[in-house]
């Protein structure tokens, strides 16, 4: 791949639309990275990018499934009927055995639990 072209923006993925997000915080050095003396706005569209809370990841992942707060996470569970819970549930066991353990499992499982325990209760 042409990094060239990678900088410049040309080489997007086919399917790639709509302007490229840039950072607030480095749009003074972008040009400069892009070998361009500005930038184009119909082209790019400055955002502001919340940092990421790493330590937020590495609790969910070293923690166990049941220090896990998914109380808001999973609201949309709560206005299923019994018959959607249990399609979805089988749905979610499916998705579960064909999904590595390194790649998110864990919040598949997490969902399923969810849905299993709302399904117990109603």
């Amino acid at each position: 791949m042409n990094y060239r072209n990678k900088k410049n923006g040309q080489d997007r993925h086919w399917a790639g639309t709509g302007k490229i997000k840039i950072d607030k915080e480095i749009v003074d050095e972008y040009p400069e990275l892009i070998d361009s003396k500005s930038i184009d706005l119909n082209k790019f569209e400055l955002v502001d990018i919340v940092k990421t809370d790493k330590q937020r990841f590495a609790d969910i992942e070293n923690g166990t499934i049941d220090s896990v707060d998914v109380l808001e996470k999973y609201q949309d569970l709560h206005g299923l009927s019994i018959n959607e819970l249990e399609e979805l549930i089988v749905s979610i066991k499916r998705r579960e055995s064909y999904t590595n353990p390194n790649n998110g499992r864990k919040f598949i499982t997490i969902k399923r639990l969810e849905a299993e325990k709302l399904l117990e209760k109603t």
